[in-house]
């Protein structure tokens, strides 16, 4: 993020809710390629002046969101041609998560990632 920060266009927040937040070695490695593809994105096709990165622990799940003041997209026509968006959707979904990715053009755009615990998965079967 420091680097992303040194591109001098883009500022990126990172708000945590408790700088020790634990969670399994998959979800962490899931979370972290989320936020490189959302920051390459943003880099790439957002023009936004501002990122903000939240991460938060619930009892049963791990919460993140990455959210950006650029152009935004129609999230409906890039999704069928966009293999960062998929690859994004493809890791949440192997982990039993839901993401989803809000935008429009001119409005920014949001991704909102959870990842259920591996006992909360194993506890709802």
């Amino acid at each position: 993020m420091a680097d992303f920060n040194r591109n001098g266009r883009t500022v990126c927040h990172l708000n945590l809710q408790d700088e020790n937040i634990a969670v399994s070695e998959d979800r962490a490695i899931v979370l972290f390629r989320i936020v490189q593809e959302a920051l390459t994105n943003v880099t790439r096709h957002a023009a936004a002046r501002r990122v903000i990165i939240a991460l938060e622990r619930t009892p049963d799940a791990c919460l993140l969101e990455v959210h950006d003041d650029g152009c935004g997209f129609d999230v409906f026509a890039t999704r069928k041609r966009s293999f960062g968006l998929a690859g994004m959707e493809e890791r949440v979904l192997m982990l039993g998560g839901a993401i989803d990715v809000i935008s429009s053009p001119g409005a920014g755009t949001m991704i909102k990632v959870r990842l259920p615990d591996k006992w909360a998965i194993e506890n709802s079967r």
